[in-house]
């Protein structure tokens, strides 16, 4: 059973409405609309139609509520730090420093430092897919964020293509429509006289469909360099996003497995994974 903490009346009221909306609208579990029944007949029969699920089939539902409880995003209480499990704000989410040094490339070749980092948004992310290989000891999620805003302060000196580009001050950065794909390696370890999941690897990869920056006092503050070298950033976003995206992405990481690693840790295995229900 999980703990009181882990438990959200938002969770379960979202997961018993997406099941009693198939039952009203006959989607992929074979009730159907019941003509001139009260919508409880429905709700009746799905119970059940539950109870006779095959012990795998009940284990899925629980394996889906475990990822809802890994990403956090779903559950209030993960917007706020909780002690007892480790679990840091997510919303925003600090990072220190984020340090990209001699970006040499074809198309750029630049320094930059953000510092204090506050990412807004995390706590919106969707998720679209979960994969829990229970025998390789890996766990893959994928959410998706409409929008995550990042706010810093920042120092640059390099190119990016052709353009010179040097400044330091406050920056902020929106990105849209991200694609997070989360991928935890676990190993299992005795903690007392139970089993818990220990993290041993997180990765995360991303996908940006837009990003926009705004880079404040460029150039010791020439207003017109400014404005011209933000512009110049946006419409060429792509070579920007290609050099930043794998830090953000490394600091992200290290939060999901900051708060993985806490529910793991407090959660015996056995209780997160039943072999019988």
């Amino acid at each position: 059973m999980f703990p009181p903490a882990l438990r959200s009346q938002t969770c379960i009221s979202s997961l018993t409405c997406r099941l009693y909306v198939k039952v009203r609208e006959g989607c992929c579990t074979g009730l159907g609309r019941e003509t001139g029944r009260d919508p409880s007949f429905g709700v009746l029969r799905l119970r059940r139609y539950l109870v006779n699920l095959s012990s795998k089939m009940v284990r899925t539902c629980i394996v889906m509520l475990v990822a809802v409880i890994f990403t956090g995003p779903a559950i209030d209480a993960l917007k706020l730090r909780d002690k007892t499990y480790n679990i840091p704000i997510l919303d925003p989410l600090r990072i220190t420093e984020i340090k990209i040094e001699d970006t040499s490339t074809d198309s750029t070749g630049i320094d930059i430092t953000f510092n204090d980092l506050d990412i807004y948004g995390l706590s919106e992310a969707n998720i679209v897919k979960t994969n829990f290989d229970l025998n390789n000891k890996k766990i893959n999620i994928d959410l998706t964020v409409a929008t995550l805003i990042i706010k810093s302060k920042y120092v640059i000196d390099g190119k990016i293509l052709i353009l010179p580009i040097k400044g330091n001050g406050d920056c902020s950065l929106n990105l849209t429509n991200a694609d997070l794909k989360v991928n935890l390696d676990y190993e299992l370890v005795n903690k007392g006289d139970k089993e818990h999941m220990s993290v041993t690897g997180s990765k995360l990869d991303f996908h940006l469909g837009k990003l926009d920056i705004y880079l404040d006092n460029l150039f010791n503050g020439d207003k017109a360099l400014g404005d011209n070298t933000n512009k110049f950033l946006n419409e060429n976003w792509e070579v920007l996003a290609k050099d930043l995206g794998p830090f953000v992405a490394e600091g992200i990481s290290a939060a999901i497995k900051q708060i993985a690693a806490g529910l793991m840790d407090k959660i015996p295995y056995e209780d997160l994974f039943p072999v019988s229900v």
